[in-house]
């Protein structure tokens, strides 16, 4: 009799780790540091979120779900993302993994999201399960030459250390960005203490007008999230490079997103990055949400309801919600 996938136990927390630990970290030769930087992986709450399946006694593969509510301009959407897929060396090519997606798609449909998205390398295989392209994010590689270059003349740049009225100041910009997780301010001040990771606000007289975190889980300085004018959060930047220290810093950014727009006026070359991908779980639900009436969706495959509801990445101009949206890897892989 195969085995079935279930829910995670609170008690077997350490095991999902050691498994993801493993496939994840070890096998790539990383140290095994899960909780540190990723602690999102593990909140407080919903552990049927992460489906499992146990082979004598022992976790072999996983599947989770990270549920955040996004704004999308006015309205709030409810966003499962996918993550941490995967199954141990020897129990591979035996269906354990996509046992584990199909019940994490149930609970997700149970729970009420209305979409999920995730980013991956092998399309194809999400595709038989209802996902569809949903665009790629754009990848480069800055040197930091360049972003002294760009960056806006008569700035201050100062790091982040929690001292009195930072986090109220990064807060505020965070807010004004059209597509952002909801968050709170206490949520943030925990995203911003993970283990090697910085933020910078760059000030212009006594105004914060941008700021950057910048993440380096192996080394390699990446950019995790960032907010204001692009030559003003290249100064931001350039100064989480110098910390590190390294020659460049590598952004993973929506296509069109300004920042990476100025990078590339600067010749920075942009390179396709991960495959995003949306999966429908509400779709009348979300037409409703953007004044749509749900009624103009008629019966359709799930990614043909992708397509009739968001539109796809080629086509001009883009539906309300953004086929290029994707979740900041403040919180997630």
């Amino acid at each position: 009799m195969s085995p079935e996938p279930r829910a995670l136990r609170p008690d077997e927390a350490g095991g999902a780790v050691d498994l993801l630990n493993r496939v994840f970290w070890l096998d790539e030769g990383n140290p095994p540091e899960l909780l540190d930087l990723f602690p999102a992986w593990y909140p407080p709450r919903h552990w049927d979120h992460h489906r499992v399946l146990e082979v004598g006694g022992r976790l072999v593969s996983h599947v989770g779900i990270i549920g955040q509510q996004v704004r999308c301009g006015e309205v709030t959407v409810d966003v499962a993302a996918i993550s941490g897929v995967c199954t141990l060396k020897g129990y591979r090519k035996r269906g354990y993994a996509s046992a584990c997606l199909s019940d994490a798609i149930r609970i997700m449909e149970q729970y009420g999201y209305d979409l999920s998205i995730l980013w991956t390398g092998i399309p194809e295989y999400y595709r038989r399960w209802g996902y569809e392209y949903a665009g790629r994010t754009v990848d480069y590689q800055a040197p930091e030459a360049v972003l002294r270059r760009i960056e806006s003349p008569e700035l201050t740049v100062e790091r982040y250390e929690a001292r009195p009225g930072q986090l109220e100041e990064l807060f505020a910009l965070y807010e004004t960005q059209r597509y952002r997780l909801v968050r709170t301010a206490d949520n943030m001040a925990r995203a911003l203490t993970a283990i090697r990771r910085w933020a910078w606000l760059a000030r212009r007289g006594a105004r914060a007008e941008a700021y950057a975190v910048v993440g380096s889980p192996w080394g390699a300085p990446r950019l995790q999230i960032y907010a204001g004018p692009p030559r003003v959060a290249a100064a931001a930047l350039a100064a989480a490079v110098a910390h590190v220290p390294a020659e460049t810093i590598s952004l993973s950014l929506p296509p069109g997103d300004p920042l990476g727009a100025l990078l590339q006026s600067e010749g920075v070359p942009a390179k396709a990055g991960a495959q995003g991908m949306i999966k429908l779980l509400q779709p009348g639900r979300l037409l409703q949400k953007f004044g749509l009436d749900p009624a103009q969706l008629p019966p359709l495959p799930p990614r043909d309801q992708v397509v009739a509801v968001l539109g796809s990445p080629d086509v001009k101009p883009k539906p309300p919600f953004p086929l290029d949206f994707f979740l900041w890897p403040l919180d997630h892989v």
